[in-house]
């Protein structure tokens, strides 16, 4: 069986008032430096995506998030870092 690297990663769109919070990236970042994007990171081993969900904002924002919703789920194989990343 071929051994594959698979990350598990997750954004979360904010939204209050009609607006979306989005978090700017440091530009010396080896993955999309500089671009604009909704908190979110990696799904840490055996925990689930509302958890992830949870901890990533506040980690990245100090903001507690009550209602989540699963809006997308994809995939893709990022060349640049050699793994199939899953997107929700």
């Amino acid at each position: 069986m071929e051994k594959r690297n698979i990350l598990v990663t997750l954004e979360c769109f904010v939204h209050k008032d009609g607006k979306y919070l989005m978090l700017h990236r440091n530009a010396d970042k080896r993955i999309m430096p500089g671009v604009w994007m909704a908190p979110g990171g990696k799904r840490e081993f055996n925990e689930g995506l509302f958890e992830a969900a949870r901890r990533e904002v506040l980690e990245e924002t100090g903001l507690v998030i009550k209602n989540l919703r699963i809006k997308v789920a994809a995939n893709a194989y990022m060349k640049d870092i050699d793994q199939e990343v899953f997107f929700h």
